[in-house]
Protein backbone atom coordinates (compact mmCIF):
# COMPACT_ATOMS: atom_id res chain seq x y z
CA UNK A 1 0.00 0.00 0.00
CA UNK A 2 1.32 3.76 -0.57
CA UNK A 3 2.02 5.83 2.18
CA UNK A 4 -1.44 6.08 4.14
CA UNK A 5 -3.12 9.37 3.68
CA UNK A 6 -5.26 8.56 6.86
CA UNK A 7 -4.54 9.58 10.70
CA UNK A 8 -6.60 7.74 13.53
CA UNK A 9 -7.66 9.88 16.61
CA UNK A 10 -7.52 7.77 19.70
CA UNK A 11 -9.61 8.82 22.54
CA UNK A 12 -7.42 9.95 25.84
CA UNK A 13 -7.70 7.75 28.64
CA UNK A 14 -10.07 5.11 27.83
CA UNK A 15 -9.61 2.27 25.76
CA UNK A 16 -11.02 1.88 21.99
CA UNK A 17 -14.25 0.26 22.56
CA UNK A 18 -15.11 1.35 18.41
CA UNK A 19 -14.48 3.13 15.24
CA UNK A 20 -15.77 5.79 13.55
CA UNK A 21 -15.43 6.84 9.96
CA UNK A 22 -15.80 10.54 9.41
CA UNK A 23 -16.24 12.71 6.41
CA UNK A 24 -16.40 16.41 7.18
CA UNK A 25 -14.32 19.38 6.39
CA UNK A 26 -11.31 20.76 8.83
CA UNK A 27 -14.05 23.18 10.72
CA UNK A 28 -16.93 20.20 10.98
CA UNK A 29 -14.45 17.46 12.35
CA UNK A 30 -13.12 20.05 14.64
CA UNK A 31 -17.00 19.76 16.13
CA UNK A 32 -17.43 16.44 15.59
CA UNK A 33 -14.04 14.39 17.46
CA UNK A 34 -14.24 15.44 20.36
CA UNK A 35 -17.59 13.96 20.89
CA UNK A 36 -16.37 10.82 19.23
CA UNK A 37 -13.35 10.51 21.43
CA UNK A 38 -15.28 10.96 24.56
CA UNK A 39 -17.23 8.06 23.97
CA UNK A 40 -14.42 5.84 23.43
CA UNK A 41 -14.29 5.91 19.69
CA UNK A 42 -11.32 5.49 17.82
CA UNK A 43 -11.71 7.81 14.60
CA UNK A 44 -10.79 8.65 11.00
CA UNK A 45 -11.49 11.98 9.31
CA UNK A 46 -11.62 12.55 5.63
CA UNK A 47 -11.80 15.61 4.56
CA UNK A 48 -10.27 15.72 1.01
CA UNK A 49 -11.34 12.81 -1.12
CA UNK A 50 -9.75 13.65 -3.61
CA UNK A 51 -6.29 12.08 -2.24
CA UNK A 52 -7.56 8.61 -2.90
CA UNK A 53 -7.86 6.80 -6.55
CA UNK A 54 -11.28 5.86 -5.46
CA UNK A 55 -13.32 4.80 -2.74
CA UNK A 56 -12.27 1.33 -2.46
CA UNK A 57 -8.90 2.14 -2.21
CA UNK A 58 -9.96 4.63 0.59
CA UNK A 59 -12.12 2.43 2.38
CA UNK A 60 -8.93 -0.28 1.62
CA UNK A 61 -6.89 2.31 4.09
CA UNK A 62 -9.73 3.31 6.49
CA UNK A 63 -10.19 -0.38 7.35
CA UNK A 64 -6.37 -1.12 8.08
CA UNK A 65 -5.97 1.49 9.87
CA UNK A 66 -8.52 1.11 12.05
CA UNK A 67 -7.53 -2.88 11.56
CA UNK A 68 -4.24 -1.36 13.60
CA UNK A 69 -5.75 0.14 16.56
CA UNK A 70 -7.40 -3.31 17.23
CA UNK A 71 -10.75 -1.95 16.49
CA UNK A 72 -14.22 -3.78 17.35
CA UNK A 73 -15.13 -4.25 14.01
CA UNK A 74 -18.61 -5.51 15.04
CA UNK A 75 -18.80 -1.71 15.84
CA UNK A 76 -17.58 0.28 12.91
CA UNK A 77 -19.99 3.42 12.28
CA UNK A 78 -19.96 6.61 9.98
CA UNK A 79 -20.25 9.79 10.29
CA UNK A 80 -20.96 12.39 7.48
CA UNK A 81 -21.11 16.30 7.67
CA UNK A 82 -22.59 18.66 5.66
CA UNK A 83 -19.85 19.28 3.54
CA UNK A 84 -19.55 15.77 2.40
CA UNK A 85 -22.85 14.22 2.91
CA UNK A 86 -22.91 12.74 -1.23
CA UNK A 87 -19.85 10.79 0.13
CA UNK A 88 -21.43 10.21 2.78
CA UNK A 89 -24.27 8.14 1.42
CA UNK A 90 -22.29 6.95 -1.13
CA UNK A 91 -20.18 4.41 1.07
CA UNK A 92 -23.10 4.10 3.52
CA UNK A 93 -24.92 2.34 0.56
CA UNK A 94 -21.41 0.47 -1.01
CA UNK A 95 -20.19 -0.63 2.45
CA UNK A 96 -23.63 -1.31 4.66
CA UNK A 97 -22.55 -5.04 5.48
CA UNK A 98 -19.58 -3.04 7.19
CA UNK A 99 -21.15 -0.70 8.99
CA UNK A 100 -23.04 -0.92 12.22
CA UNK A 101 -24.52 2.75 11.98
CA UNK A 102 -24.20 6.25 10.70
CA UNK A 103 -25.61 9.58 11.15
CA UNK A 104 -25.22 11.47 8.02
CA UNK A 105 -26.12 15.58 7.96
CA UNK A 106 -27.61 16.03 4.38
CA UNK A 107 -28.85 14.65 1.48
CA UNK A 108 -27.29 13.44 -1.91
CA UNK A 109 -26.69 14.14 -5.61
CA UNK A 110 -27.58 10.23 -6.54
CA UNK A 111 -30.32 8.24 -5.18
CA UNK A 112 -29.81 4.36 -7.03
CA UNK A 113 -26.51 3.76 -4.34
CA UNK A 114 -28.09 4.84 -1.39
CA UNK A 115 -30.43 2.14 -1.81
CA UNK A 116 -28.37 -0.41 -0.52
CA UNK A 117 -28.10 1.07 2.43
CA UNK A 118 -31.79 -0.55 3.09
CA UNK A 119 -30.55 -2.74 6.06
CA UNK A 120 -28.19 -0.54 7.34
CA UNK A 121 -29.43 1.42 10.78
CA UNK A 122 -29.18 5.35 9.57
CA UNK A 123 -30.06 8.65 11.30
CA UNK A 124 -30.19 11.86 8.90
CA UNK A 125 -30.40 15.26 8.79
CA UNK A 126 -31.93 18.12 7.10
CA UNK A 127 -28.48 19.92 6.44
CA UNK A 128 -27.93 23.15 5.30
CA UNK A 129 -25.91 22.90 1.67
CA UNK A 130 -28.56 21.10 -0.44
CA UNK A 131 -28.42 18.55 -3.00
CA UNK A 132 -30.57 17.12 -5.63
CA UNK A 133 -31.98 14.88 -3.37
CA UNK A 134 -32.74 15.67 0.38
CA UNK A 135 -32.19 13.54 3.25
CA UNK A 136 -35.59 13.60 4.02
CA UNK A 137 -36.38 12.00 0.33
CA UNK A 138 -33.51 9.70 0.85
CA UNK A 139 -35.04 7.96 3.92
CA UNK A 140 -38.26 8.00 2.22
CA UNK A 141 -36.99 5.95 -0.77
CA UNK A 142 -35.29 3.93 2.06
CA UNK A 143 -38.67 2.81 4.16
CA UNK A 144 -40.11 2.22 0.52
CA UNK A 145 -38.34 -0.72 -0.29
CA UNK A 146 -38.69 -1.72 2.82
CA UNK A 147 -35.79 -0.41 5.51
CA UNK A 148 -37.44 -0.69 9.54
CA UNK A 149 -33.83 1.21 10.60
CA UNK A 150 -33.64 4.49 8.81
CA UNK A 151 -34.97 7.92 10.13
CA UNK A 152 -35.50 11.44 9.22
CA UNK A 153 -34.56 13.08 12.44
CA UNK A 154 -35.57 17.29 12.85
CA UNK A 155 -32.99 17.71 15.22
CA UNK A 156 -29.54 19.05 16.29
CA UNK A 157 -27.30 16.91 13.91
CA UNK A 158 -25.33 14.58 16.69
CA UNK A 159 -26.81 15.40 19.91
CA UNK A 160 -25.79 13.48 22.54
CA UNK A 161 -29.17 10.93 22.10
CA UNK A 162 -27.77 10.62 18.85
CA UNK A 163 -24.60 9.48 19.54
CA UNK A 164 -25.81 7.45 22.07
CA UNK A 165 -28.02 5.89 19.92
CA UNK A 166 -25.75 5.38 17.36
CA UNK A 167 -22.79 3.68 19.83
CA UNK A 168 -25.16 1.31 20.79
CA UNK A 169 -25.95 0.08 17.41
CA UNK A 170 -23.68 -3.05 16.55
CA UNK A 171 -23.01 -5.94 13.72
CA UNK A 172 -23.72 -8.61 16.04
CA UNK A 173 -27.63 -8.12 16.07
CA UNK A 174 -28.14 -7.19 12.46
CA UNK A 175 -29.13 -9.24 9.67
CA UNK A 176 -30.31 -8.93 5.92
CA UNK A 177 -32.88 -10.73 4.65
CA UNK A 178 -32.81 -11.17 0.85
CA UNK A 179 -35.30 -13.17 -0.85
CA UNK A 180 -33.79 -14.72 -4.14
CA UNK A 181 -37.07 -16.77 -5.98
CA UNK A 182 -39.89 -18.83 -4.27
CA UNK A 183 -38.66 -21.05 -1.61
CA UNK A 184 -35.94 -19.49 -1.15
CA UNK A 185 -33.65 -16.90 1.03
CA UNK A 186 -30.43 -16.02 1.77
CA UNK A 187 -30.03 -14.34 5.17
CA UNK A 188 -26.44 -12.24 6.28
CA UNK A 189 -25.57 -11.93 9.64
CA UNK A 190 -23.10 -9.56 11.29
CA UNK A 191 -20.05 -8.39 8.86
CA UNK A 192 -19.52 -11.37 6.67
CA UNK A 193 -21.79 -14.25 7.60
CA UNK A 194 -24.22 -16.25 4.89
CA UNK A 195 -26.58 -18.84 5.31
CA UNK A 196 -29.73 -20.04 4.06
CA UNK A 197 -33.57 -21.04 3.69
CA UNK A 198 -34.52 -23.89 1.65
CA UNK A 199 -38.65 -24.27 1.83
CA UNK A 200 -40.14 -27.65 0.37
CA UNK A 201 -43.85 -28.30 0.45
CA UNK A 202 -43.37 -30.14 3.68
CA UNK A 203 -40.79 -28.86 5.83
CA UNK A 204 -38.15 -26.15 5.15
CA UNK A 205 -34.05 -26.37 5.87
CA UNK A 206 -31.70 -23.84 6.72
CA UNK A 207 -28.61 -24.29 5.81
CA UNK A 208 -25.81 -22.90 8.91
CA UNK A 209 -26.91 -20.11 11.34
CA UNK A 210 -23.97 -18.02 11.83
CA UNK A 211 -23.32 -16.36 14.93
CA UNK A 212 -24.99 -13.44 15.53
CA UNK A 213 -26.15 -12.23 19.17
CA UNK A 214 -29.49 -13.96 20.01
CA UNK A 215 -31.64 -16.55 18.72
CA UNK A 216 -31.61 -17.13 15.27
CA UNK A 217 -34.76 -19.27 15.05
CA UNK A 218 -37.65 -16.59 15.61
CA UNK A 219 -36.32 -15.10 12.33
CA UNK A 220 -36.77 -17.82 10.62
CA UNK A 221 -40.02 -18.53 11.76
CA UNK A 222 -40.67 -15.24 10.47
CA UNK A 223 -40.30 -16.39 6.67
CA UNK A 224 -41.45 -19.82 6.63
CA UNK A 225 -44.52 -21.64 9.29
CA UNK A 226 -43.37 -24.97 8.12
CA UNK A 227 -41.05 -27.46 10.31
CA UNK A 228 -37.66 -25.87 10.60
CA UNK A 229 -34.49 -28.98 10.24
CA UNK A 230 -30.87 -27.49 10.52
CA UNK A 231 -28.18 -28.90 8.18
CA UNK A 232 -24.20 -27.75 8.43
CA UNK A 233 -22.06 -27.44 5.83
CA UNK A 234 -19.34 -27.69 8.43
CA UNK A 235 -19.21 -27.38 12.48
CA UNK A 236 -17.31 -24.06 12.65
CA UNK A 237 -19.30 -21.44 14.83
CA UNK A 238 -19.80 -18.74 12.44
CA UNK A 239 -21.59 -21.29 10.70
CA UNK A 240 -23.48 -23.31 13.65
CA UNK A 241 -23.48 -21.27 16.88
CA UNK A 242 -27.02 -21.36 17.05
CA UNK A 243 -27.31 -25.45 17.01
CA UNK A 244 -28.63 -25.65 20.06
CA UNK A 245 -32.26 -24.12 18.70
CA UNK A 246 -32.90 -27.05 16.45
CA UNK A 247 -34.15 -30.37 17.15
CA UNK A 248 -33.17 -31.91 13.50
CA UNK A 249 -29.54 -31.64 13.05
CA UNK A 250 -27.67 -32.73 9.59
CA UNK A 251 -23.82 -32.92 10.14
CA UNK A 252 -21.50 -34.76 8.39
CA UNK A 253 -19.60 -37.36 11.87
CA UNK A 254 -16.36 -36.89 10.08
CA UNK A 255 -16.69 -33.29 12.41
CA UNK A 256 -16.20 -35.48 15.06
CA UNK A 257 -12.56 -35.35 14.32
CA UNK A 258 -12.01 -31.60 15.14
CA UNK A 259 -10.68 -30.08 18.09
CA UNK A 260 -13.03 -29.67 20.89
CA UNK A 261 -10.90 -27.44 22.35
CA UNK A 262 -11.13 -25.06 19.15
CA UNK A 263 -15.00 -25.42 19.01
CA UNK A 264 -15.30 -24.25 22.50
CA UNK A 265 -13.65 -21.84 22.26
CA UNK A 266 -14.97 -20.70 19.32
CA UNK A 267 -18.56 -21.40 20.31
CA UNK A 268 -18.39 -20.91 24.73
CA UNK A 269 -21.20 -22.64 26.06
CA UNK A 270 -23.14 -23.86 23.00
CA UNK A 271 -23.47 -27.61 23.65
CA UNK A 272 -21.67 -29.74 20.93
CA UNK A 273 -22.22 -33.44 20.50
CA UNK A 274 -21.53 -35.27 17.20
CA UNK A 275 -23.51 -38.60 18.00
CA UNK A 276 -26.88 -36.42 18.35
CA UNK A 277 -26.76 -35.01 15.09
CA UNK A 278 -28.45 -37.25 11.60
CA UNK A 279 -24.99 -38.15 9.65
CA UNK A 280 -24.71 -37.25 6.60
CA UNK A 281 -22.47 -38.31 3.71
CA UNK A 282 -21.46 -37.91 -0.25
CA UNK A 283 -24.92 -39.11 -2.02
CA UNK A 284 -27.58 -38.81 0.96
CA UNK A 285 -30.70 -36.83 0.01
CA UNK A 286 -33.01 -34.61 2.60
CA UNK A 287 -36.48 -34.74 1.62
CA UNK A 288 -38.40 -31.21 1.74
CA UNK A 289 -41.26 -32.65 -0.12
CA UNK A 290 -41.32 -31.67 -3.70
CA UNK A 291 -37.85 -30.34 -2.97
CA UNK A 292 -34.84 -32.49 -2.76
CA UNK A 293 -31.52 -31.68 -1.61
CA UNK A 294 -28.64 -33.95 -2.02
CA UNK A 295 -24.93 -34.02 0.00
CA UNK A 296 -21.80 -33.96 -1.82
CA UNK A 297 -18.53 -34.73 0.30
CA UNK A 298 -16.05 -31.45 0.17
CA UNK A 299 -13.38 -32.06 3.20
CA UNK A 300 -10.33 -29.59 3.20
CA UNK A 301 -11.08 -26.89 5.06
CA UNK A 302 -12.34 -29.18 8.21
CA UNK A 303 -12.89 -33.29 7.75
CA UNK A 304 -16.39 -33.24 6.96
CA UNK A 305 -17.10 -30.25 4.96
CA UNK A 306 -20.40 -31.37 2.80
CA UNK A 307 -22.01 -28.84 0.20
CA UNK A 308 -25.84 -29.47 0.19
CA UNK A 309 -26.99 -28.95 -3.61
CA UNK A 310 -30.67 -27.89 -4.24
CA UNK A 311 -32.12 -29.85 -7.46
CA UNK A 312 -34.98 -27.40 -7.19
CA UNK A 313 -33.70 -24.28 -7.40
CA UNK A 314 -30.47 -25.30 -9.50
CA UNK A 315 -28.10 -24.05 -6.11
CA UNK A 316 -25.64 -25.55 -4.32
CA UNK A 317 -24.66 -23.99 -0.67
CA UNK A 318 -20.93 -24.60 -0.35
CA UNK A 319 -19.38 -22.99 3.30
CA UNK A 320 -16.22 -22.33 3.66
CA UNK A 321 -15.01 -25.52 1.52
CA UNK A 322 -14.11 -22.96 -1.51
CA UNK A 323 -14.11 -19.94 0.14
CA UNK A 324 -16.81 -17.26 -0.83
CA UNK A 325 -14.97 -14.89 -3.35
CA UNK A 326 -11.86 -14.47 -1.52
CA UNK A 327 -10.09 -17.66 -0.45
CA UNK A 328 -10.11 -20.35 1.16
CA UNK A 329 -9.00 -20.76 4.98
CA UNK A 330 -6.25 -23.58 5.74
CA UNK A 331 -4.74 -21.66 8.40
CA UNK A 332 -6.63 -22.84 11.84
CA UNK A 333 -7.18 -25.99 14.15
CA UNK A 334 -8.35 -28.92 12.62
CA UNK A 335 -7.70 -28.06 8.91
CA UNK A 336 -6.43 -30.96 6.81
CA UNK A 337 -3.82 -30.77 4.35
CA UNK A 338 -3.12 -28.98 1.03
CA UNK A 339 -2.97 -32.26 -0.87
CA UNK A 340 -6.66 -33.49 1.00
CA UNK A 341 -7.96 -30.10 -0.34
CA UNK A 342 -6.33 -30.92 -3.81
CA UNK A 343 -8.16 -34.52 -3.94
CA UNK A 344 -11.58 -33.19 -2.51
CA UNK A 345 -11.18 -30.29 -5.34
CA UNK A 346 -10.38 -32.85 -7.93
CA UNK A 347 -13.25 -34.96 -7.15
CA UNK A 348 -15.77 -31.47 -6.98
CA UNK A 349 -14.57 -31.12 -10.20
CA UNK A 350 -16.27 -34.69 -11.58
CA UNK A 351 -19.34 -32.94 -10.77
CA UNK A 352 -18.58 -30.08 -13.13
CA UNK A 353 -20.99 -31.22 -16.11
CA UNK A 354 -24.26 -31.99 -13.95
CA UNK A 355 -24.31 -28.83 -11.82
CA UNK A 356 -22.79 -26.49 -14.51
CA UNK A 357 -25.47 -24.32 -14.75
CA UNK A 358 -25.88 -24.08 -11.03
CA UNK A 359 -25.62 -21.12 -8.95
CA UNK A 360 -23.01 -21.48 -5.79
CA UNK A 361 -23.89 -19.23 -2.71
CA UNK A 362 -20.91 -19.73 -0.19
CA UNK A 363 -21.11 -18.71 3.88
CA UNK A 364 -19.76 -15.44 3.47
CA UNK A 365 -21.32 -14.16 0.38
CA UNK A 366 -20.26 -10.78 0.35
CA UNK A 367 -16.77 -11.73 -0.37
CA UNK A 368 -17.94 -12.35 -4.08
CA UNK A 369 -17.35 -8.32 -4.08
CA UNK A 370 -14.46 -7.72 -1.80
CA UNK A 371 -16.97 -6.94 1.36
CA UNK A 372 -18.61 -4.30 -0.51
CA UNK A 373 -21.43 -3.56 -2.97
CA UNK A 374 -19.84 -1.56 -5.63
CA UNK A 375 -16.47 -1.42 -6.98
CA UNK A 376 -15.07 -3.41 -10.05
CA UNK A 377 -13.73 -6.69 -7.66
CA UNK A 378 -16.22 -9.13 -8.56
CA UNK A 379 -15.06 -13.34 -8.27
CA UNK A 380 -18.17 -15.25 -7.38
CA UNK A 381 -17.81 -19.30 -6.59
CA UNK A 382 -18.07 -21.53 -9.44
CA UNK A 383 -16.01 -24.49 -11.30
CA UNK A 384 -13.73 -22.37 -13.20
CA UNK A 385 -12.78 -21.02 -9.57
CA UNK A 386 -12.35 -24.84 -8.42
CA UNK A 387 -9.87 -25.40 -11.81
CA UNK A 388 -7.64 -22.84 -10.32
CA UNK A 389 -7.75 -23.57 -7.25
CA UNK A 390 -6.33 -27.32 -8.95
CA UNK A 391 -3.40 -25.43 -10.11
CA UNK A 392 -2.76 -23.20 -6.97
CA UNK A 393 -2.55 -26.42 -4.74
CA UNK A 394 -0.10 -28.36 -7.58
CA UNK A 395 2.24 -25.17 -6.90
CA UNK A 396 2.06 -25.17 -3.50
CA UNK A 397 2.94 -28.80 -3.23
CA UNK A 398 5.86 -28.29 -5.88
CA UNK A 399 7.54 -25.45 -3.34
CA UNK A 400 6.38 -22.80 -6.39
CA UNK A 401 9.03 -19.84 -6.12
CA UNK A 402 7.15 -18.30 -8.13
CA UNK A 403 3.79 -18.47 -6.42
CA UNK A 404 3.32 -15.39 -4.78
CA UNK A 405 3.25 -15.32 -0.45
CA UNK A 406 2.31 -12.70 1.95
CA UNK A 407 2.99 -13.51 5.57
CA UNK A 408 0.72 -12.66 8.10
CA UNK A 409 -0.54 -14.34 11.55
CA UNK A 410 -4.35 -15.09 12.80
CA UNK A 411 -5.60 -15.77 16.69
CA UNK A 412 -5.63 -19.62 16.51
CA UNK A 413 -2.63 -20.46 14.89
CA UNK A 414 1.31 -19.45 15.89
CA UNK A 415 2.42 -20.39 12.53
CA UNK A 416 2.97 -17.90 10.16
CA UNK A 417 -0.17 -17.49 8.25
CA UNK A 418 0.58 -16.92 3.92
CA UNK A 419 -1.96 -15.81 1.91
CA UNK A 420 -1.69 -17.37 -1.77
CA UNK A 421 -3.00 -17.05 -4.78
CA UNK A 422 -3.61 -17.92 -8.48
CA UNK A 423 -5.77 -16.38 -11.11
CA UNK A 424 -9.35 -16.39 -8.88
CA UNK A 425 -8.37 -19.01 -6.67
CA UNK A 426 -6.74 -17.87 -3.07
CA UNK A 427 -5.64 -19.43 0.21
CA UNK A 428 -4.37 -18.46 3.47
CA UNK A 429 -2.44 -21.31 4.82
CA UNK A 430 0.76 -22.48 6.77
CA UNK A 431 3.58 -24.38 6.02
CA UNK A 432 2.94 -27.09 8.02
CA UNK A 433 -0.42 -27.99 5.82
CA UNK A 434 1.56 -27.62 2.91
CA UNK A 435 2.00 -31.38 2.27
Amino acid sequence: MSEKKLTVILPREKAVSSATLVFASEAEAAEILPKLTEQGSAAAVVSDPEKWRDIPSMMEEVLTVFGEQAADFTRLYLIGGNSLSELAWTVAGAYSRVLAGCCIDGGAEHLVPVRDAKFLPIRAYAGEKQERFSAQQLIRSLRTIGSEWADFVEEEFLSSDALTWLFSQTKETQYEVHWLKPGLWSIEAGAIESFYLIEGEEKALLVDTGMNQGPVLPLVRSLTKLPVELALTHAHGDHMLHVDEFDKVYCSPREGQLPMEFLHAMMPGVSIDFTKYIPVEEGDVIDLGGVKVEVLAAYGHTPGSVVFVDHAHRCLFSGDAFGSGTGVLMAIPGTMNVSDLLESVKHFLTYQETLKDYIWYGGHRCQEFGEQKHGEYYNPLCFEVLEDFVVLCEKLLNHDETLFCEPGTNSWVTETVYTVSYQKAAMWVVKSKIC
